[in-house]
């Protein structure tokens, strides 16, 4: 169960890795870029995982010197840089939170570069707002910038706007000021609004830290695993378990506190209406998880899991190239199935024709997932370690609750035991190793709701697929 997913700090007398650095975002004129150092060089160098940087800074070229710290947002990325075409201006937003953003701007003098006075620099709406993103485009000319401004009001209730403006700076008041504004179409909210056409899954995830308490947060992603945004990033408790309402207006969830404190509380998928509530409602605590795939005896079940213990049901595995003796974890090879009926084994939905099944492989790797396609008469291990299967009825895919062991907690030589979510496809792409002995092939799920090489902890997530039956799919923290 998720709150059996203990951090296992694993002691590391290696030392630490050698430092490295990238420069980005270059000046026009070549003069100046911007500086990413980092604890220790990254398995993509394109996109750095967060935790890995220690300082970002613009720096002339190629000396290096340090000119400006411009820093990184709340999630830790770096700040992009756009310059206008002389290299004499820069300008970045960065959030400090999941609620506003806040746009910088520098004027080059001499060989010094000045933070100048920004505030001026949004459209100022009529209405309350709870949320407000302003984000630079591009440099019109030197002095003149255009942006976009989107808003979220209080209340939601559908008076959202966004806005394209143009700011020249004035030099006589050394302030920016609004030359041109208009208000666009809701579609031009893209980046900050959610496609309700689309599925959306929401998920609890814990990012562990190298040093103090990590948290918990909701995260809301598109169901082809783009970020939409961040819900919550209060660090008072853990927000766990969040389920959609059956309607998909709503997002409930449990904040656990010390001493066994629960509060509830709910917010909308947009991430306003953030609301503590005085009880939880009560489809929230009718809801169980969805089905899932197990070895467990049916009344044993509660939600999906790590390793459960293996179930003494009997099962001919399908034929394969491979000789069953020598199957990895054979003789512990046990059939995983929905429930108790004959077919609940099997995973058909159009062209997604599987069937799972769990074997033992040493100690320290404890249980896995092996499913065997019957399109390509293959199997495949979904994860080193467990994976739970659940289905997406009416879909040719399935979500897995994932774990991983020993996961490096980047910046430190810590480890942890680890559990995401992923989503796989009909067509499940795999690595096999003829080499090894016996020869087996390693799953890739199309994808992961977490930061790329994050190490994390899932405690529940929701899915809301509009059009669908059932329109919600909920796997609730074991804790809960």
């Amino acid at each position: 169960m998720l709150s059996a997913l203990l951090i296992l700090v694993q002691p590391n007398c290696a030392e630490d890795p050698p430092g490295f650095e990238k420069i980005a975002d270059v000046s026009p004129d070549g003069k100046f870029g911007v500086r990413i150092s980092c604890i220790g060089e990254p398995e993509d160098p394109n996109k750095i995982n967060p935790a890995l940087i220690t300082a970002v800074e613009v720096v002339s070229l190629p000396s290096k010197d340090v000119v400006v710290k411009v820093g990184q947002d709340y999630e830790g990325n770096p700040a992009h840089l756009i310059w206008s075409s002389d290299s004499n201006w820069f300008t970045y937003s960065l959030a400090d939170g999941p609620r506003v953003t806040d746009t910088h701007v520098y004027h080059r003098s001499g060989i010094e570069f000045t933070q100048l006075e920004t505030e001026s620099l949004r459209v100022n709406a009529k209405s309350d707002v709870r949320n407000e993103y302003v984000n630079p485009i591009r440099w019109v000319k030197p002095g003149v910038l255009l942006l976009e401004q989107f808003d979220i009001f209080r209340g939601g209730n559908g008076e959202d706007a966004t806005y394209s403006f143009t700011a020249r700076f004035d030099e006589k008041t050394g302030k920016f000021r609004i030359i041109s504004k208009k208000k666009l179409p809701s579609m031009f909210a893209l980046t900050a609004t959610v496609s309700r056409g689309a599925s959306e899954i929401v998920i609890a995830i814990r990012y562990l830290q190298p040093k103090g308490t990590s948290h918990s947060h909701l995260y809301l992603y598109r169901e082809d695993g783009k970020l939409l945004r961040q819900l919550t990033n209060d660090n008072s408790g853990q927000d766990i378990s969040p389920i959609f309402a059956p309607d998909g207006k709503t997002i409930a969830f449990t904040r656990e506190k010390a001493n066994d404190t629960r509060e509830f509380w709910s917010i909308d998928p947009r991430g306003t209406k953030l609301k503590k509530l005085d009880a939880a409602p009560d489809w929230y605590t009718a809801a169980k998880s969805s089905p899932y795939f197990t070895n467990r005896e049916e009344d044993e079940e509660q939600s999906p899991s790590a390793s459960p213990a293996a179930s003494q049901q009997e099962f001919t595995p399908p034929a394969v190239t491979t000789k069953i003796g020598k199957l990895r974890g054979f003789p512990s090879f046990e059939p995983l199935r929905i429930g108790q009926n004959k077919d609940g084994q099997f995973l058909f939905d159009g062209p997604l024709r599987l069937v799972f099944f769990s074997c033992h492989l040493k100690s320290s790797d404890g249980d896995t997932v092996e499913a065997f396609d019957f399109n390509k008469r293959k199997l495949v291990q979904l994860s080193p370690n467990w994976a739970t299967p659940i289905p997406l009825p009416g879909e040719a895919a399935f979500l897995t609750l994932t774990e991983n062991r020993y996961v490096e907690i980047p910046g430190s030589s810590k480890t942890a035991n680890c559990s995401y979510i992923e989503r796989w496809g009909a067509t499940i792409k795999e690595k096999c190793y003829e080499e090894h002995e016996p020869p087996y092939c390693e799953g890739e799920p199309e994808v992961r709701y977490a930061r790329k090489n994050s190490a994390a902890i899932c405690y529940g997530a929701s899915m809301y697929r509009l059009g669908k039956d059932p329109a919600v799919i909920t796997i609730r923290s074991g804790s809960d």
